[in-house]
């Protein structure tokens, strides 16, 4: 089997195309640390006036932020075969044990002038566990959320630019435009908004006669057309999985699921 992996990207596409989640994980650090700031949670609303409590949430929380991807990056590659329950404990565990002791030392130092009360690390840690588990169920305890469902809008198929070579091999009555082409033993099965037709040719051959569709492979026997993404969901497994408009479900392999990232699909 070929392993086709589409053109290749230059680093502004990436960026391109992760500005919206970043931009979004921007928005979301922003709104935390001036909310905590103004209500002053864990009683940090007695320690100094509205400057000195903003300084030290965004201290606090940028340093979370940083520890957090590491570890999601860590975890995901370490243990890549992982159930996600387990992965996702393991990531509340690893938090706890890597940010409490930072937590506790910055809150001593940064409050020390207003002499404040020196924090119970046991206490700081469960906070801090409590946290990170109320977040986990947040980004994988709803099913589509906000964080990884998308919405695409189907393109006419009289736009040249989603014309691809590949419908010149198709019933000119089922062409319209491309959902999804995958492997189907020795064939290629074409999903098409008006149905579906299998060709006898490879799947490299097939995916480069989708030139000027937007899409990508998301495995050695899958490509999927981003404007047919309806959600990105997990499965019971732990890894991620495309749920079209069709109601087709397309899996996502370890090698391909960079593919996603670089497009904004996932956090």
């Amino acid at each position: 089997m070929v392993d086709f992996k589409g053109p290749p990207r230059s680093n502004f596409d990436r960026v391109s195309n992760m500005a919206p989640r970043l931009l979004f994980q921007a928005l979301i650090f922003v709104c935390i640390t001036v909310l905590a700031a103004i209500l002053g949670p864990f009683g940090s609303y007695e320690h100094g006036v509205f400057l000195d409590r903003l300084v030290y949430w965004t201290v606090l929380n940028a340093v979370s932020f940083a520890i957090a991807l590491s570890l999601i990056h860590i975890t995901r590659s370490a243990a890549p075969k992982l159930h996600g329950f387990w992965r996702e404990a393991i990531l509340c565990a690893l938090l706890t044990l890597f940010f409490t002791p930072f937590l506790q030392y910055w809150t001593v130092w940064y409050f020390d002038h207003l002499n404040a009360e020196n924090p119970d690390l046991i206490s700081m840690g469960t906070a801090v566990f409590s946290v990170a588990v109320c977040i986990s169920i947040l980004r994988h305890g709803i099913p589509y959320s906000f964080a990884q469902k998308t919405e695409k809008t189907e393109p006419p198929l009289e736009n040249e630019e989603y014309l691809p070579k590949l419908l010149e091999r198709l019933e000119p009555q089922q062409r319209s435009p491309i959902q999804r082409v995958s492997v189907d033993g020795h064939k290629v099965l074409v999903v098409m908004q008006n149905g579906e037709q299998e060709l006898r040719m490879r799947f490299s051959d097939a995916v480069a006669e989708l030139e000027g569709v937007p899409g990508f492979a998301t495995h050695r026997s899958h490509w999927v057309a981003e404007y047919a993404i309806k959600a990105v969901a997990t499965n019971d497994k732990g890894r991620p999985e495309l749920h079209l408009h069709n109601g087709d479900i397309v899996p996502v392999s370890r090698k391909h699921e960079q593919n996603l990232e670089d497009r904004g699909l996932v956090a």
